[in-house]
Formats: C-alpha cells, structure tokens, sequence
C-alpha cells in the first residue's frame, strides 16, 4: 500500500506538538520572540489562519473534542475556540488566565468534556472548560510522572515520587495514593 507525507520545516516551531482539529494541523513558532499560533493545511503545510498569542505564551497545545485550543505554560493559559466551518473561521479567543509561577514541566492532559488537568510543581489542578479552578492536589515533592485520564473521565492518574500511584477524582479533587512495588527507588529518582 502506497503512503504519502508531507514535510514542511518549521525552524521557528515553539509547541512541544501540534494538535488537529476539522481537518487542520495546529502548532505555534517563535519569530524573533514573537509567538504565533498556525492552523494548517495538514497534506501541504500551508498555512490557512495565523494568530499572534504574544511574547509568552506556553509549549504545550492540546485541543478537546468540541474545539476548545488550550496553550498552557509560562504564567498563562490561553484558550481559543475553534470553527468549524469552511472557509475556516479564525478561532475566537475565549480567555486569557493569568496564573503566577506556572510552568508545568509535564504536559498537560484534558478530559473528555474539555476539563484541563496539570501538574506545576508540587500541585495537581483541575480546571473546568472555562478555567474555573476546580480543585488542587498538593504532593509531597515536584517530582511526577505525566498525568493521564481514565476511560470513564471520572479519574485522573499520576505517579508521584513520594506518594507511588496517584487516583484522582475528576470532579472532586479527592485523591487515592497508592505506593508502589518499587516505591523505595522511586524516591531516590531524580526524574
């Protein structure tokens, strides 16, 4: 079977990795310290839409099932809706949250109704669709793996240093720490 791809360099990419939505491929580019968010044609790498997002928006993109583009990190998370139409809309700015000291390391994750889950530092938040805190989890150190959602979208998980295995309920905040067979190395992990 044949296969056919497209490769168009992007010197300046800024996003950890792009996301898709209606058919179009988002990612962001630094330019001389000016970001830019790009939606492109996914089999030419054209560009259809370019939107600057200013000098300090985060790495980390994720795009949930209705269309809602989250650019999390460096003191800001960012939200677009998305269009669905054709020709392609630009994407309308829903909010602009600004959140001292955050910088997650590991990448975000959403849940299936568009919930934001992050790790920064040593906490744990969920945030609603509209970036409304809906909980925060404190760890016992920074040290984590990614998180990820279950199935159901009623949990989310995390492995921690300090704890071992981390349930959290999407809704609640309450949390389950579990410790692992290996937990003894894990405390002395550095990443």
């Amino acid at each position: 079977r044949p296969s056919f791809y497209v490769t168009r360099p992007f010197a300046n990419a800024w996003s950890f990795s792009p996301v898709f939505h209606n058919n179009l491929v988002y990612l962001m580019t630094d330019n001389y310290g000016k970001k830019a968010l790009h939606a492109l044609n996914p089999l030419g790498g054209q560009p259809v839409r370019t939107i600057d997002v200013g000098a300090n928006p985060g790495q980390h993109l994720l795009v949930s099932p209705s269309g809602r583009l989250y650019i999390v990190g460096s003191d800001r998370i960012i939200t677009y809706q998305l269009g669905t139409g054709n020709p392609v809309q630009a994407p309308a700015l829903v909010k602009d949250l600004q959140l001292t000291n955050l910088n997650p390391k590991n990448a975000p994750t959403l849940g299936p109704d568009g919930s934001l889950y992050l790790v920064n530092g040593q906490e744990v938040y969920g945030f609603n669709p509209d970036l409304q805190e809906l909980w925060k989890v404190t760890l016992d150190a920074s040290t984590t793996s990614g998180l990820t959602v279950g199935p159901s979208g009623r949990f989310v998980y995390l492995t921690a240093k300090m704890e071992g295995l981390i349930a959290i309920n999407a809704q609640t905040g309450e949390s389950l720490k579990k410790p692992l067979p290996n937990q003894d190395d894990l405390k002395r992990a550095d990443d």
